[in-house]
């Protein structure tokens, strides 16, 4: 059996065609995509939501208690606080977040954003002071900076 043979015009419509089709399988396959990328983001903020969720239970809790109670007590609220918080930092650390000790340290722009500068010549040149706004890492990749205050000498 002899081949049939293709003119150029038929060889260049077959090509045109499979252009379109491949352009349209790309088309559809960014589509498709998109809407796997915006899914996994709303599926990422609703396992958030679900870490928070006892948080917010737990406050509100606490906003009933502190209405029935007869009396207020400083220490008591001050301590159901930090359960709060310590509620909080544990469910997210379970997912890699950390705070970012600075205080004591020598100062690292990686890791903090000096907002204050103080001249304590007892001090190490650079070092952390005090810090102002808590910084977090989520699996050590920075978040937030802290935010600090450092000691900075006269040269």
């Amino acid at each position: 059996m002899a081949k049939k043979k293709i003119s150029k015009k038929e060889k260049l419509g077959q090509c045109q065609e499979t252009l379109k089709r491949v352009q349209a399988e790309f088309e559809n396959y960014i589509k498709r995509s998109e809407k796997q990328s915006q899914e996994a983001g709303e599926q990422g903020f609703a396992q958030a939501v679900l870490r928070i969720l006892p948080i917010l239970d737990s406050i509100d809790a606490a906003i009933e208690n502190a209405k029935k109670a007869e009396k207020f007590d400083k220490g008591e609220a001050i301590k159901g606080l930090e359960n709060l918080r310590k509620q909080a930092i544990s469910g997210m650390a379970e997912k890699g977040l950390k705070a970012i000790e600075c205080v004591g340290r020598e100062f690292d722009a990686k890791l903090e954003d000096a907002m204050l500068v103080e001249q304590d010549n007892s001090k190490k040149d650079n070092l952390v002071l005090e810090e102002l706004q808590k910084g977090y890492m989520l699996n050590g990749t920075v978040l937030r900076h802290a935010k600090v205050k450092i000691n900075k000498l006269e040269e």
